[in-house]
């Protein structure tokens, strides 16, 4: 019998110092890694879950539509998603996202912190109401044939347009460079835009306190700021009382009733 076991520890012996033996000895907690990793795959451990937006000031996005445009990305697994397709995704299906920066959050979570655009324009022309954002993107249309809706939808500081030509192009409002100009030097003296009319190149503006100021954007907006600038401050000085102020001519045109 102790032959027997002899017999059958040297068989194990030899069979242990098998170069394949040996090399699988070796690689085997290598092997059981792997076991396990492919495990956690096939019953997705590592696919998407979670939507955090945690770090994002959101005012105009609510995190339920937010999950409703990336509902696709769901189950996905993590290693493999694309970011640079979900911020795609962001893009193009809330005019309100600005920027988007993405984190992927082992084992199941990404982290979103989206910056949005601030509504700063409310626009109509051609039958057509835009929202615009502080730095002059298209944010939207909110409605069309809807002139009373679309002022009625101006929040209080917003400013509204209206033009008899078209206000948009590449999604941008048209008329940008020269009323952010304009709202910038009467800014200085308090006067604070509410709305403006364009009609034939002609822009008349009206501040929060009814004065009205009138600008050829059509000719050098900056000699007619540079009026405007001066002539504001002479009203500052000597405290003068006027409803509306026309910087077309070399002379401006102030009017008092």
């Amino acid at each position: 019998m102790n032959e027997s076991v002899r017999s059958r520890e040297a068989v194990v012996n030899k069979i242990k110092r098998l170069p394949l033996v040996v090399f699988l000895k070796k690689i085997l907690p290598i092997l059981v890694f792997f076991f396990i990793l492919l495990l956690t795959f096939l019953f997705g451990l590592w696919n998407v879950r979670t939507f955090n937006y945690s770090k994002s000031n959101l005012t105009n996005i609510s995190e339920q539509d937010l999950n409703t445009y990336l509902h696709e990305y769901l189950d996905e697994n993590i290693f493999v998603l694309s970011l640079s397709k979900v911020e795609e995704k962001l893009y193009e299906s809330n005019g309100y996202v600005k920027d988007v920066f993405i984190k992927k959050v082992l084992p199941s979570k990404l982290d979103i912190y989206i910056e949005e655009l601030v509504p700063k324009y409310l626009g109509y022309s051609s039958d057509k109401c835009l929202l615009f954002a502080d730095n002059g993107e298209l944010i939207s249309e909110v409605c069309e044939k809807c002139e009373k809706e679309c002022k009625d939808n101006k929040g209080v500081e917003m400013l509204y347009l209206t033009s008899d030509s078209y206000i948009e192009s590449r999604e941008s409002l048209l008329y940008y460079d020269e009323i952010s100009s304009i709202q910038k030097v009467l800014s200085i003296f308090e006067y604070i835009v509410d709305t403006v009319e364009i009609s034939n190149g002609i822009a008349t503006i009206s501040d929060t306190n009814g004065h009205i100021f009138v600008f050829d954007i059509t000719y050098d907006l900056d000699i007619q700021l540079s009026r405007v600038y001066i002539v504001c401050q002479k009203i500052d000085e000597d405290m003068i009382e006027f409803k509306r102020l026309d910087l077309r001519f070399d002379r401006p045109v102030m009017r008092f009733e």
